[in-house]
């Protein structure tokens, strides 16, 4: 791999000018004959060169067939399976190392290629603009919603070193970095095992697909958000301050359908999870804001909201205001980011112990936690600071919207059978033969049901365990440490869903008392005696 091999030309295809063709060619020689030199220093001259072997046979073989298929055949076969998992290392890691190039490339020519005020969302806003009325646009943009949901394959699950490494290799590449830096990167993907010592977990899933969105929340979604007011503004809409364009989805930790390992513990720990890369972004992005938001009452005056606002914090958390205030008396809002990043670090601790609430402590919700934000904002915007305020602290707001302090939306999918199985044992316990139902019969059950003023499971006694299973799920959507999915105007708790619906029975009801109760927690005496009911 000291040259370009032919395959390059193959992946070069899809960039669209003949220049960026011979640029992306350039930089998939550089990162092969890094490759190339790390194979030969990690595993010896000897093994390149069978590399190499393979690489022209293979080469050969797709061009002309014939007497070179069984040639590579028999020199394939005739390798032990240390030197088989070998090459194919070499092989894979060439891939992806192509494929970065590629993306790289594809994504500076689409850059260049297209004109500043050729974008997308400004071609639909100017048309907007010219054709509908600002009020129906601004309804529109207030209840718009665009949600990828990501899923994963246990195959697909790939660990996070290697990913890390493969991004900063990116980097190093669009930065034109110099080789010493790019080689090590290449060096370490090298001695990275790419196969995790056992069968992936659905957490392990869960910590992959959590990569990713944690990537997409921290940037991309905000950056499109910013995209779309932007746009919106120039022709002379508002987005709406309640509006999320952009809600973040999976199924991983969520899809029980036809995966037992999926049970309600699971679910609760990949929320936990997820949890935690929402508030490490919020977290990180508080610490930047600290920075820009050093606005002093000895030269400009603040709102009395946000005065108020501090002395609250100040009762609530005391320990803060000690901390803080020789630093920044005179520099309310940074005292005020001081106390949110407290609370976002109580409020990781409460999710991944399932402590309970404490208020003034850590944020219960979305919700509480954008409020926080806000004061800082509208007393920016009433005392001449309103370029501030569209600066950083307008990026955080826009985070905290889109992501919450859930980082995506759980879909928690269970095949409908189940659930015709969960309602069939509970309507035993009141002799009522849901089973032997038809459809409509069924149907016309459920639908009084709904109407219904008392629980159809009284949460006492167990069940069958496949229905105890999906009753357990529904008991772990209520608990109340995982209460912080609620967000602004939205109910961002797990959307609980039932795959391919065949008839009104299957599909999901709604009614004003649970058919589930809530199992109520042990509640504590003041003194600490022990749990009484």
């Amino acid at each position: 791999m000291g040259h370009v091999p032919g395959e390059a030309q193959a992946v070069a295809a899809g960039v669209v000018s003949e220049a960026e063709h011979e640029a992306l060619r350039g930089d998939i020689r550089r990162l092969s004959t890094m490759l190339g030199r790390t194979v030969a220093d990690q595993a010896g001259e000897e093994f390149l060169e069978l590399t190499e072997t393979v690489r022209r046979l293979a080469r050969t073989a797709v061009t002309t067939g014939g007497a070179t298929d069984d040639e590579i055949t028999r020199l394939l076969s005739g390798l032990d399976a240390s030197t088989t998992v070998t090459l194919a290392r070499v092989f894979s890691q060439y891939f992806q190392l192509a494929n970065i190039a590629e993306q790289l490339h594809r994504a500076r020519e689409l850059r260049t290629l297209r004109p500043t005020d050729d974008r997308p969302l400004r071609a639909v806003m100017r048309r907007l603009a010219a054709e509908a009325e600002p009020a129906d646009v601004e309804a529109v943009l207030a209840r718009a919603e665009l949600s990828p949901v990501f899923t994963a394959h246990p195959t697909e699950s790939s660990r996070q070193s290697v990913l890390r490494i493969l991004r900063r290799i990116a980097e190093l590449l669009a930065e034109e970095a110099p080789d010493d830096e790019l080689h090590a990167m290449v060096d370490a993907l090298w001695q990275t095992d790419e196969i995790r010592p056992g069968a992936p977990t659905v957490a392990d899933e869960a910590r992959a697909i959590g990569w990713y969105l944690e990537q997409l929340g921290g940037k991309a979604v905000p950056d499109l958000v910013a995209e779309l007011e932007t746009q919106a503004r120039e022709a002379g809409f508002t987005v709406p301050p309640g509006a999320r364009p952009i809600v973040l989805g999976t199924w991983v930790g969520g899809d029980r359908d036809g995966n037992p390992n999926v049970t309600p513990e699971v679910s609760a720990e990949v929320m936990r999870l997820y949890a935690d890369r929402a508030l490490r972004i919020h977290g990180d992005q508080i610490d930047a804001l600290v920075h820009e938001v050093s606005v002093s009452t000895r030269v400009v005056e603040v709102s009395a909201e946000i005065v108020e606002s501090l002395e609250r914090d100040r009762e609530a958390m005391p320990d803060v205001h000690d901390r803080f205030i020789r630093l920044n008396a005179f520099e309310p809002y940074r005292l005020k980011t001081s106390y949110i990043r407290a609370r976002l670090d109580n409020t990781a601790t409460r999710i991944a112990r399932g402590l309970p609430h404490v208020p003034g402590r850590d944020y219960a919700d979305t919700a509480a936690y954008v409020a926080d934000l806000e004061i800082i904002d509208r007393s920016l915007r009433a005392h001449r600071g309103e370029r501030i305020a569209a600066g950083r602290l307008a990026r955080v707001l826009r985070t905290a919207k889109a992501i919450g302090l859930s980082l995506a939306t759980l879909d928690v999918r269970e095949h409908a059978a189940a659930h015709h199985e969960a309602l069939a044992a509970l309507y035993t316990r009141v002799d009522t033969p849901y089973e032997s139902l038809d459809r409509d019969a069924r149907t016309a059950l459920l639908a009084d049901e709904l109407g219904a003023a008392r629980p159809l499971a009284p949460r006492h006694g167990t069940l069958p365990e496949p229905a105890d299973r999906v009753i357990a799920t529904f008991d772990m959507l209520h608990r109340p440490h995982l209460h912080h999915l609620d967000v602004p105007g939205h109910r961002r708790r797990p959307r609980r869903r039932r795959p391919r619906p065949r008839g009104r029975d299957d599909r999901p009801h709604r009614r004003r008392r649970p058919l589930v109760a809530r199992r109520r927690p042990p509640v504590r005496d003041r003194r600490g005696a022990g749990p009484r009911r």
